[in-house]
Order: C-alpha cells, then sequence, then structure tokens
C-alpha cells in the first residue's frame, strides 16, 4: 500500500510538472512569404511554399516545406523559458505507399525552440543585415504534432508533455538577412541539419525584414 502511495505521489508530480508549460508574449502570425526552389538554371517560385515540381497540379503530392502562418513566442516549463517557433502546415501521405495511390492530406503544427543565447544570436544575425548565412542551433529540435484544426490550449499541452524529447544537436534553424533590389529581406528554412551542410541558395522562404522582426518578442 507504501509503495503504491509513493508511486501515486510520483505521477501526480509528473503531471503537475507538464501541466506548468504556459506560451506568453505571442507574437503576431506571419501569413505570406515567398517560397524558392533552383530547378536546374530557374527558381519554381511559389506563395508559402518550397516545392521540387515545377507542374502546379502536383504539387500537393509532392514532398514540400509550406506553412499557412508562422508564430513565436516565449515558453516556459519547470523554471526555465525559451522562445518557440511554431507553423501550421500541409502534409500528406498515400493511403497504398507501394503503388503510390490515394493521397490523402492532413494538417500539422511544428515547432523548435532556442534558448537565450541562440535567440539572441538570430536576431544579431537578422538585424545586422549582413548576407551571411546562419546554421542557429536549436534547443529543442524540430517537431511536429497532427491536427485537424489548431487549438491553442491543446498545443501547448502537448507541447509540455513531450518538451525537449528527441533533441537532435546537430539540428539548426537556417537564416540569412540581406538587402535584395533595394529591399531588405530575410530568407530562412526550418529544421535543417548542420551535417547535411545546408546552404539558402537552393531552397529557401524569403520575407520581409519588417515582417520576420515581427517574430521578436522579448
Amino acid at each position: 500500500m507504501k509503495r503504491i502511495t509513493v508511486l501515486t505521489l510520483l505521477l501526480a508530480i509528473v503531471t503537475q510538472t507538464f501541466a506548468q508549460g504556459l506560451l506568453t508574449k505571442q507574437s503576431p502570425r506571419i501569413t505570406e512569404a515567398t517560397g524558392y526552389y533552383l530547378n536546374g538554371s530557374r527558381y519554381n517560385i511559389n506563395k508559402n511554399m518550397i516545392s521540387s515540381n515545377a507542374d502546379k497540379k502536383k504539387k500537393i503530392e509532392t514532398p514540400s516545406e509550406n506553412f499557412y502562418w508562422l508564430q513565436s513566442g516565449v515558453f516556459s516549463q519547470v523554471g526555465k523559458t525559451y522562445h518557440i517557433f511554431y507553423y501550421e502546415a500541409l502534409n500528406g501521405e498515400y493511403k497504398y505507399p507501394n503503388i503510390q495511390e490515394d493521397w490523402q492530406t492532413f494538417h500539422q503544427v511544428n515547432y523548435f525552440a532556442l534558448n537565450d543565447s541562440e535567440y539572441a544570436q538570430l536576431k544579431s544575425v537578422v538585424l545586422k543585415k549582413e548576407g551571411k548565412q546562419e546554421c542557429i542551433s536549436t534547443s529543442v529540435d524540430e517537431q511536429t504534432i497532427r491536427i485537424t484544426k489548431f487549438d491553442e490550449s491543446e498545443f501547448i499541452g502537448r507541447v509540455s508533455t513531450y518538451w525537449g524529447l528527441n533533441s537532435d544537436p546537430s539540428q539548426c534553424f537556417l537564416v540569412k538577412s540581406l538587402n535584395v533590389g533595394g529591399k531588405d529581406v530575410v530568407q530562412f528554412r526550418f529544421g535543417a541539419t548542420k551535417r547535411d551542410n545546408p546552404n539558402l541558395l537552393s531552397s529557401y522562404f524569403e520575407v520581409s525584414l519588417d515582417d520576420f522582426k515581427k517574430l521578436f518578442v522579448d
């Protein structure tokens, strides 16, 4: 009986710890970006999507990076604070993958997080506008939650439960801030891996510097 009581107490403590996750200081959402994918000597250019497929009718059935909106906030749990970036995206899979038939789409929310030092590095790269690519390490690497409709309370609960699991120290947020044609812009990609020597020449999202700065919520 004593052992059961101790286990029950431990479970209650763990549950309470997970429930401590708190999302504050949320940024406005970025809802528009231009996606570029280098296809030979020309870029495939799409709104909110990086796609290797030049055929617009088939884009949805090809692997792509995309998002409906991108947002950030300050996430606190167990006495620690991180800067979390999260976005809703469209994904899909074949019901019959062996013969690649019956493509079925679904929505998901991806997120990753930076500690204070990583966040300061990101801000420095963006605000200096030096045109130098940086791969910003992520304390919590990109993870995915499948959804039917985004619900903030459910999202916070899921993030709190799995916070920090499966962290890959080689993952990073790839970013560059520069001037293109007289306009200050930020180019970036989600979920890059340092060991793959990623670059922003072949594929990237691009938004105005002013829009990207909205994600900074100190």
